[in-house]
């Protein structure tokens, strides 16, 4: 069989309009939300995360914020793998890239970062934190990417409060994350450190 030169071309230009295509369909979302220290909100101008359907090439930025000048101190070492996610309905196998930055006054103060993670759960965004005490952030910003999943969709059914029940909270399993009102700024890192061993003192005698 004969395959003549205008055929392959006919070939890469059908791929190369697929692939175009792909890419064209491929949407950030932008989820921003403002947590207060006892209820948390979508910032003016955010997507709902709630009802949005990733496919694969889709990606979104989530950006936590703490209100005001308010800030968490970590009372103590933080291990869990699920701390910030979005529960989806189509339980799946998915494979992301995601990157947490943890922030303080809009510098990074910690970060982690996975590529071509692969996930077989009900959720979007989930990763491992491994946290050492005294840890000060006012900000959490995830930029996730899914790259493939054995599901056509990723439908959000829940925000990050309350796909484990507890919609007061901003992070699964969070009790030794002190939440701090600040009305006076974001404290010098010296006076952070000294207030963090206070709380971690408090933590204890309560203990």
């Amino acid at each position: 069989m004969k395959i003549s030169i205008h055929s392959i071309a006919a070939g890469v230009a059908a791929t190369t309009l697929l692939l175009a295509s792909a890419t064209a369909h491929a949407t950030l979302y932008d989820f921003d939300v403002t947590y207060n220290g006892g209820a948390a909100a979508l910032d003016g101008g955010s997507a709902n995360p709630t009802g949005t359907v990733l496919v694969a090439g889709d990606s979104f930025d989530l950006d936590l914020h703490a209100a005001n000048n308010d800030y968490w101190t970590l009372l103590a070492n933080y291990n869990e793998f699920v701390p910030l996610s979005f529960g989806v309905n189509e339980s799946a196998t998915r494979t992301a890239n995601i990157t947490t930055e943890f922030l303080l006054d809009g510098a990074v103060v910690h970060s982690f970062s996975d590529v071509g993670v692969t996930q077989e759960f009900v959720h979007v965004g989930a990763q491992n934190w491994n946290l050492v005490a005294g840890l000060v952030f006012d900000q959490v910003h995830m930029s996730y990417t899914l790259n493939s999943s054995t599901s056509t969709n990723s439908t959000i059914n829940s925000n990050i409060f309350a796909a484990f029940g507890d919609s007061a909270r901003p992070f699964y399993n969070n009790q030794v994350f002190a939440y701090t009102r600040n009305a006076g700024g974001v404290p010098e890192p010296a006076t952070l450190a000294l207030a963090g061993l206070g709380l971690i003192g408090l933590r204890r005698r309560r203990r």
